[in-house]
């Protein structure tokens, strides 16, 4: 048969195929369109973070002794708020601020850069073990950073990635950490109101209450469950020992056994992530999330407590919420 000749039966079939490349295209068209717009949500990233949820505040949450001055229990994944307290108070936030910090970091430079411990990074409040000269992948060293809560550790990232951001690491004398570390708390500052958490604000890495007086950062419990959720979905690898009571974590040099400074690790099931935070300002900070069950992510911050007292807190407000959703099948 001569190719060219085109049957009646050649053109139904040429028909059916034009329908279905037809539907086929339609398709793709939805698909594509459905990834761009997933694309815009995700580095839009102000309006994933800051959307107002869905408040019920449950009354019977008042009669749980707690010492915490501000508490936020928030549903994540159904962006509902359970329970809240003196929310959107901003308060002393100590470690808790290392988030932000791992945060930044990761924004600016890759996870596999090197940073080696200068001496001046150890002048931190607290010993967590690091040695002059060790070197770490970043990665390695923010994880082990949240989970001891190391001050010098804090101090050695933002100072190293706030000089490769800014190149200063390549000048022909020494790399200028001074410089760096200036424009990284700056960063960390923009990411909060980019983020739209503006309640937050930070005057250095590690949210230890300087010298002269005044807080390291400040937050509300609001803000810094939100700050949470963000790091869990944008960064997840860093928090997942967070999760543990102890780590091994290795530099290049040395393994280290990383203990939580999370204490209550034990008594919240299906931990996913924590941070703790202290100091004489903040009293005892903490933020924890887990999945309730089936996924469902809850995050609580407790901001303002005792040193103990956020964990005993912590602990009460967890299963109460639990319970809660358990019992009245939500």
């Amino acid at each position: 048969m001569n190719k060219h000749i085109v049957t009646k039966e050649n053109n139904t079939e040429q028909q059916k195929v034009s329908t279905t490349l037809i539907a086929v295209n339609a398709t793709l068209a939805v698909c594509l369109f459905s990834f761009i717009v997933m694309i815009y949500q995700s580095s839009n990233e102000k309006h994933i973070v800051a959307k107002a949820p869905e408040v019920h505040n449950i009354v019977a949450f008042n009669t749980i002794a707690t010492d915490a001055r501000a508490i936020y229990i928030w549903d994540a994944s159904d962006n509902k708020v359970i329970y809240a307290k003196d929310e959107t108070t901003a308060l002393p936030l100590a470690s808790l601020t290392k988030l932000m910090t791992m945060d930044t970091a990761l924004s600016l430079v890759p996870a596999n850069i090197p940073v080696t411990i200068n001496p001046t990074f150890l002048a931190q409040e607290g010993d967590s073990g690091l040695y002059a000269g060790e070197t770490w992948s970043l990665k390695n060293l923010i994880n082990f950073s949240l989970v001891v809560s190391s001050n010098d550790g804090a101090q050695a990232i933002a100072s190293v990635a706030g000089a490769f951001s800014q190149n200063t690491q390549n000048t022909s004398i020494a790399p200028d950490y001074t410089i760096g570390l200036s424009d990284f708390i700056a960063d960390m500052n923009q990411k909060a109101q980019t983020l739209g958490l503006t309640t937050l604000h930070f005057k250095n890495p590690t949210g230890l209450d300087p010298t002269d007086g005044g807080d390291g950062g400040v937050g509300s419990a609001s803000d810094v469950a939100h700050l949470m959720y963000y790091t869990i979905k944008t960064y997840p690898v860093i928090l997942e020992d967070t999760k543990d009571s102890s780590v091994t974590i290795s530099s290049q040099q040395y393994a280290h056994n990383a203990v939580n400074t999370d204490v209550a690790i034990p008594t919240i099931p299906g931990l996913i992530a924590s941070k703790t935070g202290y100091t004489n300002r903040a009293g005892g900070n903490l933020v924890v999330a887990f999945d309730a069950g089936l996924g469902r992510v809850i995050i609580i911050s407790v901001l303002g407590s005792t040193y103990d007292g956020r964990f005993t807190d912590m602990s009460a407000l967890a299963s109460s919420t639990v319970a809660y959703i358990q019992d009245n099948n939500i």
